[in-house]
């Protein structure tokens, strides 16, 4: 037997029927999800979901792209993405964060008012210097807010929380995303003692979002890196086009969605 002539023809046959032992994996891309209720959380089996674990479950099943969502801290997300610890997520478009992302494609809006009870309506923004006013730790609601030293504001870490002290009468009033706010009131069951939809204070659009340095990405060739981030685009868009993302969206805000468009006289994202 001349076995310097099968040992080629055996390296043939390998690389005919197993050529993707020679070719350069995909990579799983690693994007963050909210740690707070509805976006991402651990439900009664101690199993991880909510809305925006679905989208990205959704987003990697219709695009054919591995992507593993894991749920992260507010605050761990930033500078995560700024270090390339993770590759991405959905998270709300921000100028102040231009430098750390890139940003593909538009998810959802949200809309950010500051809720009180019933019969202590706030029908102008000056009403909010009298009194102590929630707001979520890192949220960002407006320049004017943010920058407002006369109110009074109490850090707050998670919405639950933050219906719960309104409720109680112990803060005066609550700023940030009505969506969120509405689906932990109805839960707790105190919607009815809101005065909604409250004082109007902009709105807020959800982004997929790609760290500047993520390292799943920027260690494939550049054709490769614009193909998958093409193909995430593309999906996505998709995605809102189709009705998939209100479809997730009303899974978990029920009836809020036409509530809160309806009380804003807004059509539905």
């Amino acid at each position: 037997m001349n076995v310097k002539r099968i040992i080629p023809y055996t390296s043939l046959i390998l690389l005919v029927f197993f050529p993707f032992r020679w070719a350069a994996a995909e990579p799983e891309l690693t994007f963050h999800v909210i740690a707070a209720q509805p976006f991402g959380y651990m439900d009664e089996k101690g199993e991880p979901t909510g809305l925006h674990y679905e989208l990205i479950q959704q987003l990697s099943i219709r695009s054919g792209i591995a992507i593993r969502p894991v749920i992260m801290p507010y605050n761990r997300i930033w500078t995560t993405l700024e270090n390339g610890g993770h590759d991405g997520g959905i998270v709300w478009r921000s100028s102040e964060r231009d430098s750390l992302v890139n940003y593909l494609s538009f998810v959802w809006t949200d809309y950010l008012t500051a809720l009180t009870l019933k019969n202590k309506e706030i029908n102008q923004y000056d009403d909010l210097h009298s009194g102590d006013v929630g707001v979520m730790n890192s949220s960002s609601i407006n320049e004017r807010f943010n920058n407002d030293t006369q109110i009074n504001k109490i850090k707050i870490g998670k919405y639950e929380n933050a219906v719960t002290m309104l409720a109680a009468e112990r803060i005066d009033a609550v700023v940030g995303n009505l969506f969120a706010y509405m689906y932990i009131a109805r839960r707790q069951k105190v919607l009815d003692k809101l005065s909604l939809p409250g004082f109007y204070m902009g709105h807020r659009e959800q982004w997929l979002q790609i760290s500047k340095k993520s390292k799943g990405l920027l260690a494939l060739p550049e054709g490769e890196r614009a193909r998958i981030i093409q193909k995430l685009s593309v999906t996505l868009e998709a995605m809102v086009t189709d009705g998939i993302i209100r479809q997730i969206n009303r899974k978990y805000y029920g009836d809020v969605v036409n509530q809160v468009s309806d009380l804003l006289g807004k059509p539905e994202s």
